[in-house]
């Protein structure tokens, strides 16, 4: 079984090597050398136990905290399958990013060289990994990042953290950590943002509890980014959690996805989905949210 597994990871970081060399603007070089580096760091960590908010590696004169033993490889996987996302459904020119589950910061980073430094507003819960995005933001000048949870009401929230994976850290009952939560209508009127190019919303299952609190800022957003959790998820279902994106205001239609097992069929346990409100401000709907 964990040879099989080894097997498995090595072809997805093979198939995200091609990836990268088809599908980003970066020189030869530099996707030669950031090919390299990962592998370099995959064969350091595999004899030094990873630690979040203490590794971190130097790419382009830039100094990138990772979230997992894996290194930058969730990096590449943004900058090679989340792009093609966009570019499939024509997403070229932004000016205002949100993205809620920053993490540490990958999204944003990649917004931000794909979009030319585009507003961005990165929103992040988990103080270690809050500033593992702080470092990682400091080159984008239009970017800030906030420390708090996103939901359907303002308080506190229990976390589970998983600190060898921060990608997966989630709200739960049993959290080892507690940490603030506001309505990402009230974080968005905070920093006075009217009107939002792209949206991202990853939080490992709290996809509706984030929608919930947001009515104001989807009638107010062009594009929708979204993971939806299939398999395991006590949160929601897909048709509950997309009943949520159709009101008055706004209606978002599917545009793009990607199946997590890189398969057009089969089982479906997570997707990202790419949407664009048909309805929104582009169209007037939403003029008298500004």
């Amino acid at each position: 079984m964990q040879m099989r597994s080894a097997f498995a990871l090595a072809r997805q970081s093979i198939a995200l090597d091609g990836h990268l060399i088809a599908r980003t603007d970066m020189s030869i070089r530099d996707r030669i050398r950031f090919v390299g580096t990962k592998y370099r760091v995959l064969a350091h960590h595999a004899v030094k136990p990873f630690k979040l908010g203490e590794d971190a590696v130097v790419i382009g004169g830039q100094r990138i905290h990772y979230d997992t033993r894996f290194g930058i490889a969730s990096y590449q996987g943004i900058m090679t399958r989340t792009q093609h996302l966009l570019d499939v459904a024509g997403i070229h020119s932004v000016d205002v990013v949100v993205d809620v589950g920053a993490n540490v910061g990958f999204f944003s980073m990649m917004a931000s060289r794909r979009f030319a430094d585009p507003r961005i507003l990165a929103i992040e819960p988990v103080p270690v990994t809050f500033r593992c995005l702080q470092q990682n933001l400091k080159l984008s000048p239009a970017a800030v990042a906030v420390n708090c949870a996103v939901s359907d009401v303002a308080g506190q929230l229990g976390m589970v953290v998983d600190d060898q994976n921060s990608a997966i850290s989630e709200v739960s009952d049993e959290g080892n950590t507690v940490v603030d939560a506001k309505t990402l209508d009230q974080i968005v009127e905070e920093h006075n943002i009217d009107h939002i190019d792209l949206l991202k919303v990853d939080t490992e299952s709290f996809e509706a509890h984030v929608l919930r609190g947001a009515r104001q800022t989807l009638a107010r957003t062009d594009h929708l980014l979204m993971e939806v959790t299939v398999v395991g998820n006590e949160h929601y279902t897909v048709p509950s959690l997309l009943a949520l994106l159709e009101s008055d205001t706004y209606s978002f239609q599917l545009v793009a996805m990607r199946n997590f097992s890189n398969k057009g069929e089969g089982a479906v346990r997570i997707m990202d989905c790419l949407f664009t409100n048909v309805k929104g401000l582009a169209a007037g709907a939403g003029a008298d949210q500004r």
